[in-house]
């Protein structure tokens, strides 16, 4: 089966020549540049899987409370939504971006060793203290990592033709998908026979060792797309951003589904943790059979993307994913998780892909950066906010109905971009294409 939908990407892309809508400097580079996109995010993935999976577990074996676990969700999203335009502003200053982007990604990854010292013992001495002190962490680092998102999500626009970013966005995805699945699988058996703190030692180190050899290949994105420069007074240009129709609605759109989406997330691992007694080792087994669904729904996603567009294939990927907070309540203990990690997989590989797609094609492009610094500040809001209002309403309402809330959020946020997409005209859908 996994050979099967990764046949798509064997062809990816056909290189017939430079993409028209790239300047002749930077379209001969491109096909250097979809390489170098792909191995960027299969070591990306090894640097992340090598941590994310394992902080949740990690928080809570240092004593952190259910508003703690969400906190761990929520306080990342602020640091990006804080980061987000002031960010864009940064990086449109700089007279190379590029290693302005790999400097932020640099101090992300070195941050990840003050996970480890944590793990070491600061902080054991004054209670629970650990545990507040590795969220903190935790978002600081994520400041840094935001920007250094933002750099390549703005940069990639420029470096990859509008007509080829689809699929080579979904081949970076599957590669890093089964990159995540080696990396989360083996971590976590090896987590598993040493289950004290220090284990997380040294899997952290080894995480941000991985970091310095991520920083080296961004660098080696070739070609030197321009990043607009943000107006000195964002308020007017943002009001006349939002004049524009179609991103408007995107963006409006995507704000109940992402409530839904997120608001679910330290459910999630509380139950998987505190409820079914998940170890180091299932915890692995669930990244795995995720970034393995990845795998197989990128390609698969990708396919149906061609065929009917982003703007139709992102609403039905919503849709789907709302099947995953559902599943926890219908098929509860290990292999119900893991049949929810298997859909969120597969799912969420289509959701990821066209958010960005989407968003790319709704944001003018003479104004792509601040357009897409704009939607993930409204979005980042969200993700602040929801994680603890999961946990909120998990004070008021029995957990399977807490879900189903989510579950419902999720599936009408579906809706809401169904309708967001059949209020683009086809100007502004060929306008899209074009830009």
């Amino acid at each position: 089966m996994l050979s099967r939908s990764l046949r798509p990407l064997r062809s990816l892309p056909a290189h017939t020549g430079p993409s028209q809508d790239l300047p002749p400097e930077v379209a001969v580079h491109e096909k250097s540049n979809i390489a170098v996109n792909t191995l960027h995010g299969a070591v990306q993935a090894t640097t992340i899987n090598l941590s994310n999976p394992f902080l949740g577990i990690d928080l809570i074996h240092l004593g952190g409370s259910n508003f703690e676990v969400a906190l761990l969700s929520s306080l990342p999203q602020l640091g990006t939504t804080l980061t987000n335009l002031l960010g864009a502003r940064w990086l449109a200053r700089r007279a190379n971006p590029k290693r302005a982007g790999a400097l932020m990604f640099l101090l992300a990854r070195l941050g990840i060793v003050g996970f480890a010292l944590v793990n070491l013992g600061i902080g054991n001495k004054v209670g629970h203290i650990r545990s507040i002190i590795l969220i903190l962490l935790i978002g600081l680092v994520n400041i840094p990592a935001a920007v250094g998102n933002l750099c390549w999500q703005s940069l990639i626009s420029g470096l990859i033709g509008g007509a080829r970013r689809a699929r080579a966005l979904a081949r970076r995805s599957t590669f890093a998908s089964l990159s995540g699945v080696l990396v989360a699988s083996s971590a976590g058996i090896w987590l598993g026979t040493h289950p004290h703190l220090r284990g997380y030692v040294w899997v952290f180190l080894l995480a941000s060792l991985v970091g310095l050899v991520e920083v080296s290949i961004f660098l080696r994105f070739r070609g030197s797309p321009t990043i607009q420069v943000l107006p000195v007074e964002l308020g007017p240009a943002v009001r006349r951003l939002w004049k524009n129709r179609a991103f408007r609605a995107y963006t409006l759109a995507c704000l109940p589904f992402y409530l839904g989406w997120l608001m679910a997330w330290p459910l999630f691992l509380r139950y998987q943790v505190s409820i079914a007694h998940a170890t180091n080792l299932w915890i692995g087994i669930f990244s795995a059979v995720n970034g393995l669904c990845v795998a197989v729904g990128n390609p698969f996603w990708a396919r149906i993307g061609e065929r009917v567009g982003a703007r139709w294939t992102l609403p039905a990927a919503t849709m789907l994913l709302a099947g995953v907070p559902a599943t926890y309540t219908l098929s509860p203990g290990f292999y119900g998780i893991v049949l929810a990690n298997a859909l969120g997989g597969f799912a969420g590989a289509g959701v990821t892909l066209f958010l960005l797609v989407r968003l790319m094609e709704v944001s003018p492009m003479e104004e792509r950066v601040m357009a897409i610094g704009t939607a993930n500040t409204l979005t980042g809001l969200v993700g602040v906010i929801a994680p603890i209002c999961g946990v909120g309403l998990l004070t008021l309402l029995p957990l399977w109905k807490v879900l189903w809330i989510s579950a419902a959020l999720r599936f009408s946020g579906g809706g809401a971009l169904l309708g967001a997409a059949a209020m683009v005209t086809p100007s502004r859908k060929q306008a899209a294409i074009t830009g």
